[in-house]
């Protein structure tokens, strides 16, 4: 057959390329980020508990005893849990607004949809900011602790006390002096 001629017979279409070997799926990487996340916002339920019991020792459990420092740790603390419940508030809410957009339009449980990446920024936002309270909070607290364990300077001397070269004078009653003696 000549060159540039069709020939006869169909020709397969071109295969499609294989998958990539050993790499992750889209939905692999969801389930590990969202696994990783879920984790990651437990711990900072619990490491802010650990960092109020310890600001509370601290004070030696009292409210007079909250030193600046340690209120800044507690506020820090408290920031992060209230941050990590609006977490999850907000993207409850965000998302919940969504589902019905998209159940008002007919759509099913099983159709496709888009999410805009507005839905996601607030708690994305709120996620970050526990973290970082919550790093604050312990950096705030080894502070507290350094400082704690640093050596407390000498007293500086005073005039009051006598010099080597200066006598020493008891002043004792009368009754306690040998007789012939002056005070």
């Amino acid at each position: 057959m000549p060159a540039g001629a069709l020939s006869p017979v169909a020709t397969p279409p071109p295969a499609e390329p294989a998958p990539p070997v050993g790499g992750p799926t889209l939905g692999a990487l969801i389930d590990k980020y969202e696994a990783r996340s879920t984790r990651a916002s437990e711990n900072v339920r619990y490491l802010a508990g650990a960092g109020i019991a310890v600001v509370w020792m601290l004070s030696r459990q009292q409210l007079d005893g909250l030193t600046s420092d340690l209120l800044r740790t507690l506020a820090l603390c408290v920031g992060a849990l209230a941050a990590d419940f609006l977490h999850y508030v907000v993207a409850a809410f965000m998302l919940g607004r969504l589902k019905r957009k998209y159940e008002d339009s007919g759509k099913v449980r099983q159709d496709f949809i888009k999410v805009p990446r507005s839905t996601n920024l607030p708690g994305t936002v709120l996620y970050w900011t526990k973290i970082v309270f919550l790093v604050l909070a312990f950096a705030s607290l080894v502070f507290n602790f350094v400082a704690r364990l640093a050596p407390v300077p000498a007293a500086p001397r005073t005039a009051e006390i006598a010099a080597p070269s200066e006598a020493i004078v008891c002043r004792a009653g009368a009754s306690d002096m040998p007789e012939g003696t002056n005070p």
